[in-house]
């Protein structure tokens, strides 16, 4: 899978891993969300992914959409909301 991934995150992993099938259950029903080039997106290797924030939905459906782990940066305040912070 990732080689990345410290052995003391694999339980992060599958947490994240859970989170997203279900966000993307949630936004294919409720917004009918269809991702279209996710072929293009390497398998491994470094990545740089750009939203134009067009909500405040953007960074669940980026991580939702993309089949490898994604981190995102913010600004400091968004990770003093304790769901934000994990």
């Amino acid at each position: 899978m990732y080689n990345y991934i410290n052995p003391l995150k694999e339980w992060d992993y599958l947490v994240y891993r859970c989170f997203r099938l279900i966000v993307m259950f949630l936004c294919t029903i409720l917004f009918r969300l269809e991702v279209t080039g996710r072929e293009n997106i390497p398998k491994e290797g470094g990545l740089i992914i750009i939203s134009n924030h067009a909500s405040l939905l953007d960074p669940l459906l980026v991580g939702a959409a993309i089949t490898r782990p994604v981190a995102c940066m913010a600004k400091e305040e968004l990770f003093r909301i304790p769901i934000l912070r994990w």
